[in-house]
């Protein structure tokens, strides 16, 4: 049995057809063997979240209980480094990341093994070794499969399928019109066969493993939520606003500003997309908090939107991780080396102090964006919560890609993680722009009302206008746990539905008390009391899950408030709100003062308070 996921038409579908081809020309009988019996899946434009690679253009997977096997066509290598020639080899299970390129003799240079391809970029033109990009393929897909609990993970085979060649003589690569002997002949010449006393043998993993590979979620089709829809079709459509940040995007730092819910996230995705289908542009849009990371994949994954230097389009990263790559470059970290909080402001101020003094050059940083493209190289970025970036990311941000590449999006005085960074610094203003946004463009009605009024009650002004073209809206408080209001649940849920939306729609916000931790796992204790329900749930209160988009619509979403920031829900259930507020107030109580504060004669109580409506605020304009 052979299954295809993916989108037809794409050239890594249509790579995918050719490996189910090249499988089905040696071993005729594959297409009507029994799942129990064969059975391989292939996923043409594989997204993984979080990874060095986010993209891998087809991964293959299978198991052959059946002992199906190939004669290797080229000299491989068993496990002890004998060579292995005319010797059939049995192919007992395979995972395989596959990198695809379409380029002509005339695109392709080799050395060795080592395949590069020319691209072009405005008036540049580059090569780019796609070996190189293959086995970067290979260590994000098994980090996944680490991160999804496969101890030891799986080994991963490699190959590069070169499309528009008739013929290569590469290990690890095949040209147009392969058979399943030439691929796994390709596979083996880079890997090592096992052997043993009944003859060589290719694997992977033990069958056991690979039943729960061939079920992982990258081999899901992720089906779009009603919701989902509407932010599709609201990132591929224009504002004025929005016209007007594409216009000046990469002559000017471009601030988008507005409180939440004013729509400034979906403005900026807005004109990265208008951007990469214009005019094939490579936007990186960067922001410290993983589920937001990962609700935008998610979203980026349904439109299909690629994310390599080629063919231009979207990468999501966040902030430490990308810093982290580059200290890692510049040799300010040793590979390896774990990036601790404690040390990162130091790090931050190194890499300014060395810049300055002429240390690390400006041909030092081209070289290494030219040299990695699928890291560094980038038309636009994207600062998602700009007011709340340390002012050592912010200076580093410019020095490397310079301001006039950056737009900002400002939600003015929500501040999590300090004091306000000055961004305008050194930018004339001539070379900034300002577009404000005073409209509350999520939220009902009468949500906007209440998060105005709350937002009164705790000292503050929430100045964003409500929609009046969105009617209604309601609030409900309760007085128990959510799980006290089984019947109300239930109520809640059928109304979702009845909207055309699903279980992914909700958005369950819980503080650190409502979260577990038994042996590092991390779980809600709301999401205990649904999966005991028989719910499915996507319980991102764990980072390691938070860094993989949900990829069910069936998946009740958790996050804690926190990580809220930027997400939506057509319901949002705020647990022990009131727990939040304390546990916020303690915290800025406990920290004391700051030398400012002490200055001005201000009143520890009052700031605590005044920092936990702060707080306590920014989840009110998730619905």
């Amino acid at each position: 049995m052979i299954e295809i996921i993916g989108e037809e038409g794409t050239s890594e579908y249509r790579a995918a057809r050719s490996i189910a081809d090249a499988l089905l020309k040696t071993w005729p009988d594959l297409e009507s063997s029994s799942r129990t019996k064969d059975h391989v899946k292939i996923s043409a434009s594989t997204k993984i979240s979080g990874y060095r690679v986010s993209d891998i253009d087809v991964v293959v997977c299978g198991i052959f209980t059946s002992g199906r096997r190939f004669v290797p066509r080229r000299v491989v290598h068993d496990s002890s480094g004998g060579r292995v020639i005319k010797k059939p080899v049995t192919i007992e299970n395979f995972v395989v990341a596959i990198e695809v390129k379409d380029h002509d003799e005339s695109g392709v240079q080799i050395s060795g093994d080592n395949i590069s391809v020319r691209y072009s970029k405005g008036q540049s033109i580059r090569w780019h070794s796609a070996t190189d990009q293959n086995i970067n393929q290979v260590h994000s897909l098994v980090s996944y499969f680490k991160d999804t609990g496969l101890l030891p993970p799986p080994y991963v085979h490699r190959c590069v399928v070169m499309q528009g060649m008739g013929f290569i003589k590469v290990g690890g690569a095949v040209a147009a019109g392969f058979d399943g002997n030439d691929f796994f002949t390709a596979v083996a010449s880079v890997s090592r066969v096992r052997k043993s006393h009944s003859g060589f043998s290719l694997s992977s993993a033990t069958n056991l493993d690979m039943a729960r590979i061939i079920d992982a979620p990258i081999f899901k089709v992720v089906i779009p939520t009603a919701m989902d829809r509407r932010r599709m079709d609201m990132v591929t459509s224009s504002t004025p606003e929005s016209e007007r940040l594409v216009e000046n995007l990469g002559s000017k730092m471009i601030r988008v500003r507005g409180r939440g819910g004013s729509g400034k996230t979906i403005m900026c995705l807005q004109a990265a997309w208008k951007v990469f289908d214009h005019r094939a542009l490579r936007t990186l849009v960067l922001t410290y908090n993983h589920a937001l990371a990962a609700d935008i994949r998610r979203l980026l994954a349904l439109l299909k939107v690629p994310s390599d230097p080629e063919q231009g389009g979207v990468v999501i990263d966040t902030v430490m991780s990308f810093m982290y790559s580059w200290f890692l470059r510049l040799q300010l970290v040793e590979q390896g080396e774990k990036l601790e909080m404690e040390n990162y402001e130091a790090l931050c101020n190194s890499c300014i102090e060395m810049i300055n003094e002429g240390a690390i050059t400006i041909e030092d940083i081209v070289s290494t964006i030219n040299s990695q493209p699928d890291q560094y190289a980038f038309d636009c970025i994207m600062v998602d919560e700009s007011q709340d970036w340390p002012q050592g990311e912010v200076d580093i941000l410019k020095m490397l890609y310079g301001p006039t590449k950056i737009c900002l999006a400002d939600g003015v005085d929500q501040l999590l993680r300090g004091e306000r960074p000055d961004w305008d610094r050194g930018v004339s203003e001539g070379d900034r722009l300002l577009i404000s946004l005073d409209q509350c463009l999520r939220m009902k009605r009468n949500l906007a009302i209440f998060a105005h009024d709350v937002s009164e009650l705790g000292g503050y002004r929430w100045d964003a206008k409500p929609n009046k073209k969105a009617g209604g809206g309601k609030v409900k408080i309760l007085l128990r746990p959510y799980e006290c209001y089984s019947r109300f649940h239930d109520q809640l849920l059928n109304e979702v539905k009845d909207k055309g939306n699903d279980e992914l729609d909700f958005l369950h916000c819980v503080p650190s008390s409502n979260v577990l931790d038994e042996n590092g796992v991390r779980t809600s204790k709301i999401g205990a009391y649904l999966l005991s329900k028989g719910y499915e749930v996507w319980d991102g209160v764990d980072a390691r899950l938070r860094r993989h988009f949900p990829r069910s619509k069936k998946q009740f979403r958790i996050v804690q408030y926190a990580s809220c920031r930027g997400l939506e829900g057509w319901a949002v259930v705020l647990h022990f709100a009131d727990q939040y507020w304390e546990e916020s107030r303690n915290i800025r109580a406990a920290e004391g003062l700051t030398e400012l504060e002490r200055l001005s004669f201000e009143d520890l109580d009052e700031v605590a308070r005044s920092y936990a409506w702060q707080r306590s605020l920014i989840p009110l304009p998730r619905p």
